[in-house]
């Protein structure tokens, strides 16, 4: 049962070290960072305690909302549909979990009108508000948060001193220092994982068509130096040296020993199971960490995976993420990746702070930031403990990091 009131979404003043929601109180927001808003908010009585829905705003980028979930627990309450402006809020249904906690399985993070998040959060009986560690553990392994890896992620091998994504490149890498190779894959027409950015062969080769529409044998017959330069056109360094583009299994034999950021694209359903099998065929398990901006493509290939190889969280994990770690809540998050990696800003609004990555490592996940080419940008991410930089200069930064 429900109920609900009129919106009035009437604006209150940001309060700053804020004590805790009491039941049938006015909600009181604790966000010292953001406004807060009121949406007229229901009212639920169950067993004579109050409970009451309360909708925190926070100026997160609103293209980052791609179905996100955070999981709460409550000593009371029941079905809440909380009432707003504009589009309407997603029900949080509130089921029974055990005797004495509920449990609300779908609480959204949602959108709130250009550029804005909104996140329902439900509190009930003395205030009492859990982020769940048990709703969002799956069955199986776990795997570990990768750590001891070199700062220094080679983006693309280093694309701009390289053919990027070419086994040429990747080792060009490896003679700077200790380095993470990232690369991003597809599949061919046959369907082997390769190691190429673009949905087409048309900006990195000698060829042109879509990667998904050509075999393996016709996609290994391109130049992938062939467009490379180094000085804007004057010189093409790399063309006709038989640089081709390579497959996953082909980076993991020639670098044995190396630790492989992966990222997979979000319109390749499927292909999380082909990368899968990859890494197993190798062992590759321990020295690897598959990252993708897509939620649908990442938790397929945890599914794929059973959990065995570490993740990096998708845009609408690391919004919650991020939002959970303005209200102080990130610890409660029961996070099914290990590792954060954000731009330093996006559309404007800063993603990464000295705030966000000491709640990443309170929860036990690294923090690797993209892609940071300048050296005053690298040495103050240093300066804030961040696990990995990605660059496209990984000269540049191995060059700073000797001097640190």
């Amino acid at each position: 049962m429900s109920r609900s009131v009129s919106p009035t979404a009437t604006r209150v003043p940001r309060i700053v070290g804020s004590p805790p929601i009491r039941a049938g109180s006015t909600p009181i927001r604790s966000n010292p960072m953001e406004e807060a808003w009121d949406p007229g908010v229901p009212r639920v009585r169950r067993s004579g305690v109050d409970s009451r829905a309360v909708v925190e705003r926070s100026t997160i980028p609103a293209d980052l909302a791609e179905d996100s979930y955070v999981h709460v627990h409550l000593r009371c309450g029941t079905r809440v549909s909380s009432q707003r402006e504009g589009p309407a809020m997603s029900n949080a249904i509130i089921k029974q979990e055990g005797a004495g906690s509920l449990v609300a399985d779908n609480i959204w993070v949602l959108r709130m009108g250009a550029g804005t998040f909104a996140l329902g959060l439900l509190a009930g009986g003395a205030g009492a508000l859990l982020v769940s560690r048990s709703a969002r553990r799956t069955a199986g392994t776990r795997a570990p948060t990768p750590t001891g890896w070199p700062v220094n992620f080679a983006h693309r091998g280093g694309r701009t001193i390289v053919p990027e994504n070419t086994i040429e490149g990747l080792r060009e890498a490896t003679r700077l220092g200790p380095v993470v190779l990232e690369v991003d894959v597809r599949t061919s027409a046959d369907g082997e994982v390769v190691v190429i950015h673009d949905e087409t062969v048309d900006r990195t080769t000698d060829g042109a068509g879509a990667v998904a529409r050509m075999t393996l044998a016709e996609l290994q017959t391109l130049d992938a130096g062939y467009r490379f330069t180094p000085d804007d056109g004057q010189t093409f360094p790399w063309r006709g040296r038989g640089v081709r583009i390579p497959t996953l299994a082909a980076v993991y034999r020639e670098f044995p020993d190396m630790p492989v950021n992966i990222e997979l694209k979000a319109e390749l359903p499927g292909a999380e199971e082909a990368v899968w099998r990859t890494i197993e065929a190798i062992a590759g398990q321990a020295r690897t960490l598959v990252v993708s901006d897509s939620s649908g493509a990442i938790n397929r290939f945890r599914a794929a995976s059973a959990g065995t190889v570490a993740t990096g969280a998708s845009i609408g994990e690391l919004a919650i993420f991020r939002l959970l770690s303005l209200f102080r809540l990130s610890g409660m998050y029961d996070a099914p990746f290990q590792a954060l990696q954000p731009p330093e800003t996006y559309k404007g609004i800063r993603i990464v702070t000295p705030g966000l990555v000491r709640a990443a490592h309170r929860c036990g996940l690294r923090v690797d930031v993209w892609t940071i080419d300048d050296e005053a940008d690298m040495r103050r991410l240093l300066g804030w403990g961040v696990d990995g930089i990605m660059t496209d200069r990984p000269d540049t930064l191995a060059r700073v990091l000797a001097r640190s």
